[in-house]
């Protein structure tokens, strides 16, 4: 059984591992085991305030089923965890949201030796 805990995080120590790859896109570096054992956790304010994404991890592999996605959707409904039942809900209908955040904007995630790297601009590089 998958056991779900939340960790709503701000400004936290633990998080302060930002990195810029070379290419100076923004990439949001953090512990995998952090992710695992604290998921789903919510990241607030990752870019000056103008995003939260939620990042889960799904399965027992511990190098796959990672996924970050947008806690607010463009049409402004929020994903929020229901504290009872530990389910992501969509706060304008309700829905169950599933942990990989399907039908939510993505961010890639890569594993890479016990880190993920969630690449926060991916859609302006495609965009241009």
């Amino acid at each position: 059984m998958l056991v779900l805990a939340v960790v709503v995080v701000s400004v936290l120590p633990i998080f302060r591992d930002r990195a810029t790859s070379n290419l100076g896109d923004d990439v949001y570096d953090i512990s995998a085991s952090t992710v695992r054992a604290s998921s789903p956790l919510l990241l607030n304010d990752l870019a000056g305030g103008e995003r939260a994404l939620w990042v889960t991890h799904v399965g027992d592999d511990e190098m796959t089923g990672y996924h970050a996605f947008a806690a607010v959707a463009p049409d402004g409904c929020l994903v929020t965890l229901d504290r009872d039942t530990l389910d992501l809900v969509d706060s304008c209908d309700g829905t169950i949201v599933p942990p990989d955040g399907a039908g939510r904007e993505q961010y890639p995630v890569t594993y890479d030796d016990g880190r993920l790297l969630i690449d926060l601009n991916f859609a302006d590089r495609d965009a241009g």
